[in-house]
């Protein structure tokens, strides 16, 4: 199937033009989201850019214009978009992530809060407390962290990253009970 038949097929909604799509160039999207997306806690948003990148190819059909450009040039502006804004965001949040916790390290340094930390890690999973307690109590290194656990550094980051989330998660529910 030529380009010209994989758009019609789109722009009439019709799925096979998107699996065509899917199968001539998802790997050059997904090499491209790759080169974009490289550090480890970026590695896990490779999936949710493609799929925002086939909606939005699905959605924006009608925008391409073969006088302008190729359709492969077209698909790819999209995926690179989309890749930078989700690289943005990911730095924008770990920013404010890491001026957070730095807050809340330098007004909780007291035996208390070492206690309080040890409560909160009751609410995750094994894994996730001994990654949390390697990392934020005996300050270890990801990398130190994941060869002892014999996980992908990758993971590591992903456990903390989601850890932190359920973490802040609870203690919102948590103090919107308290208030009421």
């Amino acid at each position: 199937m030529n380009d010209h038949q994989m758009i019609h097929l789109i722009k009439n909604k019709d799925y096979t033009g998107l699996e065509q799509l899917i199968d001539s160039y998802g790997s050059s999207i997904l090499m491209t989201i790759h080169r974009i997306l490289q550090a480890p806690p970026e590695q896990s948003e490779w999936s949710d850019v493609a799929n925002e990148v086939f909606y939005e190819i699905w959605q924006k059909i009608e925008a391409y214009d073969p006088e302008k450009s190729s359709f492969i040039t077209w698909i790819l502006l999209i995926t690179r978009s989309r890749g930078i804004d989700r690289k943005r965001k990911l730095n924008k949040a770990f920013q404010q992530e890491s001026i957070e916790e730095y807050q809340e390290l330098a007004i909780t340094e007291s035996p208390l809060s070492e206690e309080e930390f040890l409560i909160w890690l009751e609410e995750l999973s094994q894994v996730d407390q001994q990654i949390f307690l390697l990392y934020y109590f005996y300050q270890e290194s990801p990398e130190e962290i994941a060869q002892q656990l014999d996980l992908q550094t990758t993971a590591i980051y992903n456990h903390l990253s989601r850890g932190r989330k359920l973490l802040k998660k609870i203690w919102k529910e948590r103090m919107n009970r308290d208030e009421f």
